[in-house]
């Protein structure tokens, strides 16, 4: 199944340049870039927004990565993650993707990765 161009796509991470990076590379990947700073902002424009995926930082300052996909998957069950991690401090990649992520993405991530985990992700969203 194939990801629907022009999806709606949460980029979370509470540093700005890995913020600015990634919104400007799935605006490249011909979807639009929901931008939050941290997981409460992230659950606001969720709650208004209703992305079908999110791209979440996992160490952020308060609600870190795994706490907001479970605030997000709280408003909606059917929104899809991938975590993107330069450090995944105690989260291991497998407790990420068994608390329910797509995928796990090093940071830097690279356009080809990124574009292959949105494809991922998108496809398994419920629209």
């Amino acid at each position: 199944m194939s990801a629907p161009v022009g999806s709606l796509v949460l980029v979370v991470d509470d540093d700005p340049a890995v913020r600015a990076v990634v919104s400007s590379m799935v605006a490249h990947l011909g979807h639009t870039a929901l931008v939050a700073t941290c997981g409460a902002e992230a659950v606001a424009l969720a709650a208004e927004h209703n992305p079908p995926a999110a791209l979440l930082d996992v160490l952020m300052p308060g609600m870190d990565g795994p706490a907001t996909l479970d605030a997000l998957r709280a408003c909606d069950p059917g929104i899809q993650c991938a975590f993107l991690t330069g450090n995944s401090g105690a989260y291991a990649p497998d407790e990420l993707l068994g608390r329910g992520a797509v995928t796990v993405l090093a940071k830097p991530v690279t356009l080809t990765a990124l574009g292959a985990a949105l494809e991922l992700v998108l496809s398994l969203a419920t629209v």
